[in-house]
């Protein structure tokens, strides 16, 4: 409404401590930037000193039911009865005993304890903030309860009034219109508190009208004359479909208030919130940015349990990128919001920006190399729905389970197949709307996608391709080197190659113009020597995040030096695999993929990361925020372990040290035909015959790292 950026508004770093406790509090300010208004939902005791806590029933967020087994009580609140403890039963030294903990059980429980904070200390730990940091530090008291206090003979509206007095705070929400004409009436024409109207549910009934929330908000101009401001759950502005998980138009709450010269505020924001729309791809960010940047309307403040988020969004100003990784698909293009190795899939991931585009690269019984993320079909196509399902096997050198195999089928009996979203979050459903309607691909229909959008590279995975030679008698390095050719990729730095097979890429630097990535498992040890034995074949390792950044219960433990060791040895470093749902994220990154992101970039300096969802790496990458150097030069907060307040656990035992020894391929018949394309090739006249490649290949990646 102001022209201001918006406000952000919390009860502390909530997603990880327990809400509105000192600690919860100080780790919000701590990592956010350009102020921030603390949110104390205010009980009071029986002998009526106050606490902040967000529900009247003090049961869910503290362990008052362990101090006082059975002292819960009945009351009706709001024409609603509620069982639960009530800080109206207990004076203020049975609370000083009670401690906070974690509401949701998706979150950690292990910063329960700590003590319940009052308005008064939160105001303390604000003067501090200030003093020290010199940004804003803003206090805003919610009273959801007045009438109830009040109808005890314990005077919520007194303690409000000498609260506006001498604590002076920011802003004072209340639902209730009685307190709202109370505190219009009695503030001071000095007083720079902003009273706000908070809306829960439009068809509640406010408290002291018994009209709904709905038949207020149809007259705002009324509103005006009381408060500044709403307060308002973010579904009162924008909602999903339940069914499709899709977002609907938004309503007009936002432009409504604002022509009536009316803040509006939203609540409701949680990074670890499930279900929420899919038009954010799971990305905190993404779901605010559409509050804070649609075309037709801005939120004058926004309310997370995650505020860092919220500051990194409200700052999320796009940019040329000024630091430079490479962004690297997974499972087949935009695979975190599609079916992923498909037309579709592909087109979604250059148009975001990815950087290089993936085939996983499998193999049919005739020789043709075809694109998608695992050998067995069962995993994201439609075959349990086809007569093929009568042919699964088992090969334990594969999997434990029975499956159904590219390589026991030829192309023309699977071509028919349609792609399927993968879900490896087991918790977490992707989005399946686009299930069935995207054909397989051949290696050769994904070449000829590339060669249409020349500022996007090629990076292809071979997986299992010694066991498939070996055990299979079926040659994906011919395959892929015929379809290379063939697509006329003889003399290029834009494609790349990863295998986990020491003696493919062997096989593969004398036969292709690519740079060679080896694929590192994860629990392995990458000894200096065993740096020098890859860098004969390959220019750069692809390590699993665990080797870098370990965890132990969802924490981050002692980081490694296996990217400055790499490093040292003239290799690059891609780190596989990122994805945003928050399931995926250790607790220290806040549930936010943009922190955990930044933490890679900034202090480890990998190369390229693979990831699901390629448009939040470019996101982070282009955002004005991100400063290459120390923490202190990049208001994105540097998450490392520790930073939470945990000692990391001792390191644990070393893995086996890695060995790239392997027999050489076996010799096979000639090389399969090159794949066949459901599009045509661009490439014309002769196919050039093999390539040897003589010049070592120091890393590209490490060559492209800074712009």
């Amino acid at each position: 409404l102001s022209g201001a950026k918006p406000l952000v508004i919390s009860n502390g770093q909530s997603g990880v401590f327990s809400d509105q406790t000192l600690r919860s509090y100080a780790d919000a300010l701590k990592k956010t930037s350009g102020g921030i208004a603390l949110y104390c939902d205010l009980q009071l005791s029986k002998d009526g000193q106050p606490i902040c806590r967000t529900q009247i029933g003090l049961e869910a967020t503290t362990n008052i039911g362990d101090i006082f087994p059975g002292a819960n009580s009945t009351y009706i609140v709001n024409g609603e009865p509620i069982n639960g403890y009530f800080a109206v039963d207990f004076t203020s030294i049975q609370l000083s005993n009670v401690t906070a903990r974690q509401g949701p059980l998706s979150r950690p429980a292990t910063f329960d304890g700590d003590p319940l904070a009052s308005p008064d200390m939160v105001a303390g730990l604000l003067a501090s903030y200030t003093n020290t940091t010199g940004l804003p530090g803003l206090l805003w008291l919610n009273v959801e309860y007045c009438k109830f206090y009040d109808d005890r003979k314990i005077n919520m509206t007194s303690y409000v009034l000498s609260t506006l007095r001498n604590l002076s705070p920011d802003y004072i929400s209340t639902p209730e219109l009685g307190l709202l004409r109370t505190l219009r009436s009695r503030a001071s024409s000095r007083s720079r508190t902003k009273i706000v109207l908070k809306v829960n549910d439009l068809t509640d009934p406010e408290p002291t009208t018994n009209q709904t929330y709905a038949a207020l908000l149809a007259n705002l101009t009324n509103i005006r004359t009381l408060t500044s401001g709403i307060l308002v759950s973010k579904s009162l502005i924008r909602t999903f479909n339940p069914t499709t998980l899709l977002l609907e138009n938004p309503t007009t709450i936002v432009q409504d208030a604002h022509r009536a010269r009316l803040e509006v505020h939203a609540f409701g924001f949680a990074n670890d919130q499930y279900p929420n729309s899919y038009n954010y791809s799971f990305d905190p960010i993404r779901e605010i940015l559409y509050f804070i940047d649609d075309p037709s309307f801005a939120v004058d403040g926004v309310s997370s349990d995650f505020p860092t988020t919220a500051s990194l969004a409200i700052g999320n100003n796009s940019v040329s990128a000024i630091y430079f990784m490479n962004v690297i698909t997974h499972n087949g293009g935009d695979s975190g919001n599609y079916p992923g190795s498909t037309r579709l899939a592909y087109s979604s991931a250059i148009g975001k920006g990815a950087d290089y585009i993936d085939c996983i690269v499998q193999m049919t019984k005739d020789g043709v190399a075809i694109c998608t993320q695992s050998p067995d079909l069962l995993l994201n196509t439609d075959v349990s729905a086809t007569p093929l399902l009568s042919r699964t096997k088992t090969y334990e050198s594969l999997q434990d389970a029975p499956g159904i195999f590219t390589f026991d089928f030829t192309w023309d009996e699977i071509k028919s197949l349609k792609a399927k979203i993968y879900n490896p979050e087991s918790a977490i459903v992707r989005n399946k709307a686009n299930d069935g309607t995207q054909s397989l691909l051949t290696l050769s229909d994904f070449l000829n996608i590339t060669k249409d959008s020349p500022n996007v590279g090629v990076y292809l995975v071979l997986q299992r391709a010694y066991l498939l030679n070996g055990t299979f008698g079926i040659d994906t390095v011919a395959a892929v080197s015929a379809a290379l050719r063939q697509a006329g990729f003889t003399n290029t730095s834009n494609v790349v190659i990863q295998s986990e097979d020491a003696t493919v890429l062997r096989a593969l630097r004398n036969l292709v113009s690519a740079e060679l990535i080896y694929s590192v498992p994860g629990n392995k040890t990458l000894t200096d020597a065993v740096l020098e034995e890859i860098k004969q074949f390959a220019s750069g390792v692809a390590v699993p995040r665990s080797l870098v950044s370990p965890t132990a219960d969802s924490f981050l433990t002692v980081p490694t030096d296996v990217v400055e060791r790499v490093h040292n040895h003239s290799l690059s470093v891609v780190v596989v695999y990122f994805r945003n749902p928050f399931t995926t994220i250790p607790f220290d990154f806040l549930a936010d993929p943009t922190l955990e992101l930044n933490t890679y970039v900034q202090f480890y300096d990998i190369d390229g990361i693979v990831t699901d969802f390629p448009e939040t790496a470019k996101s982070y990458l282009t955002n004005r925020c991100v400063s290459r150097g120390s923490s202190s030069s990049s208001p994105i907060p540097l998450i490392l372990p520790g930073d939470l307040g945990l000692a990391p656990p001792p390191a644990g035992a070393p893995f086996p040290a890695l060995d790239v020894a392997e027999p050489p391929l076996p010799s096979l018949a000639q090389p399969p035909a090159p794949a066949p394309s459901s599009t045509r090739s661009s490439s014309t006249g002769t196919l050039p015959g093999l390539q040897l490649v003589t010049a070592c290949l120091v890393a590209s990646f490490l060559g492209r790292h800074l712009l």
